[in-house]
């Protein structure tokens, strides 16, 4: 297909997205796409909200009931008019607005009426899960400033080579491109994405954020240019506590203190990778204060096994993301390390690589896992949200759920770690983050391992780039060079 690189902009991706609403979709590539064509009430500058498709910040008009007016002449893409009915309807199949608030409208306000405190309810209002989706014609519409080129179907969507936006007609904003073009380059059988590295050379690429740092050194300098910004994700091995191999917690302190992190990040980051271990749950991006919550202690670890009551599994199932992400540039030798590790204590280690995003996401909602190798990119900038998605017993992944942020991959169930996630959700002190830490070292659930980076490919002709909390990018923001 014949491009003219003046007004269509490229964006490589390793996979096509997995769905077509914003509010339900769990992947990257999903929200990267998804978020040019919709839009939410907030967005995250600097660490703070600005309206989008609000008017005004939210108004504390009583006891935990918030609200804004919505702002005027915004239009979807087939030129519907945005009120604050249309957004309390969308926001009210919103499960992670949901879980936290009943929302409806009055005149042309959206109120929310929390259902706890929540002091930084607005930054959820500014995560891709919460844009605002127009149903119509069995078709959904967006306000943003792009737009389907022709409506696909899921099937088509998921199949895709490339997916076209153009410009929505009907957006206030001017932007630099014309179109914008996903294009999908998927990874080689072992994981590598030789074919985006390719592209990237060749300049067929403007921008991608699919890259790990370990393969974008690999381009030569002169296309495109790399940006990198460092502690924004923490990978993790959950243990699924649900499992009947691994309910004792006494089990899941010992192989946690068997963990080696520095030999792990060895297989991920060629330079410094004591600077990628990570010691706590929170990216140092949204927390400095690392506390080593299970330091590696090999002595500690054959102790506890050695008590007859602690009985070690002979074989667990180990899951590992489907494709390099920004905290494991290479998930299998990541997993084969952490195999080895399991091993030496004698506990069998079966390393089990999904197909795909939906394969994997499908083994993680019916719980077919023992261990998870996985990480987590925050949604906000609110360590509060993080604790929750990761800790939460609600946010424990389900067949037939629609939440998005619902990551609690060890399926931990723990009236103490609820209590202390909930009290610091209302009082975010220090000495109620250190509370939330004690409970996760007392009931065990998982272990930070790496501390992952943000890398996004650039084009020569790409200026005004600055990277998102949550790894997903509006595209309108950027300047374009011709």
């Amino acid at each position: 297909m014949t491009r003219d690189p003046a007004v269509d902009f490229r964006v490589g991706t390793l996979a096509p997205p997995s769905g077509l609403d914003p509010r339900t979709a769990r992947d990257t590539a999903s929200h990267t796409l998804l978020r040019q064509i919709f839009e939410p009430p907030f967005v995250i500058r600097q660490g703070r909200t600005v309206p989008l498709l609000f008017a005004e910040s939210l108004r504390d008009d009583r006891n935990n009931v918030r609200s804004a007016r919505v702002a005027d002449g915004v239009l979807f893409s087939d030129g519907t008019p945005l009120t604050a009915e249309l957004v309390a309807r969308s926001l009210a199949k919103t499960s992670a607005v949901t879980d936290k608030a009943a929302v409806r409208h009055e005149g042309d306000r959206v109120v929310f009426e929390l259902k706890e405190p929540n002091p930084r309810f607005d930054l959820l209002l500014a995560s891709t899960t919460c844009c605002v989706v127009l149903e119509k014609s069995l078709q959904q519409i967006g306000t943003g400033p792009f737009m389907f080129e022709r409506p696909p179907s899921l099937r088509q969507l998921q199949a895709a080579t490339e997916v076209k936006l153009v410009r929505n007609p009907h957006s206030k904003r001017t932007v630099a491109m014309q179109s914008v073009t996903f294009i999908i380059y998927p990874p080689d059988a072992n994981g590598a994405p030789t074919k985006l590295l390719e592209a990237c050379e060749r300049g067929d690429v403007d921008f991608t954020a699919a890259l790990t740092s370990l393969h974008a050194a690999k381009i030569p300098l002169g296309v495109v240019y790399p940006s990198i910004q460092n502690g924004v994700s923490t990978a993790f091995l959950s243990f699924n506590t649900a499992s009947p191999q691994l309910t004792d917690k006494r089990l899941r302190r010992a192989l946690a203190l068997a963990i080696d992190k520095t030999a792990i990040a060895k297989h991920s980051f060629e330079k410094n990778p004591l600077a990628f271990v990570a010691k706590d749950i929170l990216p140092p991006a949204i927390d400095a204060m690392e506390v080593d919550l299970f330091p590696n202690n090999a002595v500690e670890s054959q102790r506890i096994l050695a008590d007859a009551s602690v009985r070690k599994p002979d074989r667990l199932r180990m899951l590992i993301p489907w494709a390099p992400r920004p905290y494991a540039p290479n998930p299998g030798l990541i997993g084969d390390e952490i195999a080895r590790q399991l091993r030496q204590l004698g506990v069998g280690v079966e390393v089990t690589p999904p197909r795909s995003s939906d394969d994997y996401y499908a083994a993680i909602a019916a719980g077919r896992y023992e261990l998870v190798f996985s990480g987590w990119i925050p949604d906000t900038p609110d360590p509060a949200d993080t604790y929750e998605s990761l800790l939460s017993s609600k946010m424990i992944p389900r067949v037939g759920s629609t939440h998005a942020a619902a990551n609690n991959l060890s399926r931990i169930e723990s009236e103490a770690i609820d209590r202390a996630v909930a009290t610091f959700r209302v009082a975010p002190t220090a000495e109620n983050k250190s509370a939330v830490r004690k409970a996760v070292q007392d009931e065990v659930p998982l272990v930070p391992i790496l501390k992952g980076q943000a890398v996004v490919v650039l084009s020569r002709r790409v200026r005004s780039f600055e990277h998102a909390i949550d790894g997903v990018y509006a595209l309108d923001a950027l300047t374009i060079t011709k």
